[in-house]
């Protein structure tokens, strides 16, 4: 996979396995998107690879893969059931560019929910889909003017409960902030902006407590 990574993009290449619920993973991301914007314009790329498990004990990965024909950036997603990997879906449309680091989270009802951002020629943006892993919704712009390095976070408690937050811009406000977006089974509701002005908001973390409700902390 990485030597495959390398050849497809033609530079060094660092793969990042990691999932929401491992803490010191997330606490690396600074550290990964520092050395990422110092040696980015020398060649250097990253790809994060995300995983979670399922309620059946099925295991679940997420990851950015480039197109052997395209050429482009995609995101995909395989299951193991039972020690048997499945051939590899492809999340997002034709013709985006999608994220180094799609964050993917299984709710209680085994449906998954990946969140990533996407760029085509009609802009960029914050998009989730949704699977069983038999097939994917279309993706629904959570978060429309969406920066390719926001640091983003979905929770998945079941499929009429999704929480997704984002550190991005917020016209009219020199800082980045947090905005919280809640799906109810059938719409997003509008965002929640959170954080403090000039604290320089980022890297918004989801974790679910023993009732069931969730928490969001953010540096």
């Amino acid at each position: 996979m990485v030597n495959g990574l390398t050849e497809e993009l033609a530079v060094p290449v660092l793969v990042d396995f990691w999932a929401t619920w491992c803490r010191p993973c997330v606490a690396e991301h600074p550290r990964i998107a520092a050395a990422y914007r110092k040696y980015h314009d020398r060649g250097f790329e990253v790809v994060g690879v995300s995983l979670d498990v399922a309620p059946d004990g099925s295991v679940w990965v997420v990851w950015m893969g480039i197109d052997p024909v395209e050429g482009d950036e995609e995101v995909y997603i395989v299951r193991n059931v039972q020690g048997d990997w499945s051939d590899p879906q492809k999340v997002n449309p034709e013709n985006t560019a999608a994220d180094r680091f799609p964050k993917l989270s299984i709710g209680d009802d085994g449906v998954g929910w990946v969140v990533w951002y996407q760029s085509s020629a009609s802009g960029s943006r914050l998009c989730v889909s949704y699977g069983d892993g038999e097939g994917w919704s279309q993706p629904v712009t959570v978060h429309p003017g969406a920066h390719r390095w926001d640091d983003k976070d979905i929770c998945a408690i079941d499929s009429g409960n999704v929480w997704v937050a984002t550190a991005t811009g917020v016209a009219g406000i020199d800082d980045d902030m947090i905005l919280a977006y809640h799906w109810q089974g059938s719409s997003w509701e509008e965002p929640w902006q959170l954080g403090i002005v000039g604290n320089g908001n980022d890297y918004p973390d989801f974790g679910i407590d023993q009732s069931g409700a969730p928490w969001l902390i953010w540096k």
